[in-house]
């Protein structure tokens, strides 16, 4: 037992030497050591909360940028639709100037056609009618037709 009260007294010693001499050097460095994580911790906290401020921000900002991106799409929809109604119309309205023109210009040339016709039409007659008074008329016939012509023309012979 001898053999341990002289280590018990070293012992006791060095700890109320660092009792005496290391209680203010401890107690200060706990409450820096204190006061540092409480900072730090407040920090953090102020870090935070501005992270959730730009969080929220960013959120926002995102959220009117979907919400414009869906407007600018239902706007270059509705622009594609007047301009496919806009095309429409106006090809519906060329294909009408188009046949238009197409059929006054058939109805001109049927027109002349039919005035071709008719003159063609009206020389083989006077020619048919011709050849057959020639063979079938007399000379007594052919003289008063004559005279009855130049009557009509104000008697010129």
């Amino acid at each position: 037992m001898n053999a341990l009260v002289l280590p018990f007294i070293n012992f006791s010693l060095l700890v109320g030497l660092l009792y005496k001499f290391g209680k203010k050097p401890f107690l200060d460095f706990v409450s820096a050591r204190h006061h540092s994580i409480r900072e730090e911790l407040q920090k953090t906290t102020v870090q935070l909360r501005e992270a959730k401020e730009a969080l929220e921000d960013f959120s926002a900002k995102l959220n009117s940028l979907d919400l414009e991106t869906q407007t600018l799409r239902t706007q270059a929809r509705e622009e594609i639709e007047q301009l496919k109604i806009r095309i429409l119309n106006d090809a519906k309205r060329m294909s009408d100037v188009i046949v238009s023109d197409a059929n006054a210009g058939a109805k001109g040339q049927l027109q002349a056609l039919k005035n071709d016709l008719m003159v063609e039409i009206s020389d083989q007659i006077v020619r048919q009618v011709a050849a057959q008074f020639k063979s079938k008329a007399s000379v007594a016939d052919k003289d008063k037709i004559i005279s009855s012509f130049s009557g009509s023309l104000g008697g010129v012979r």
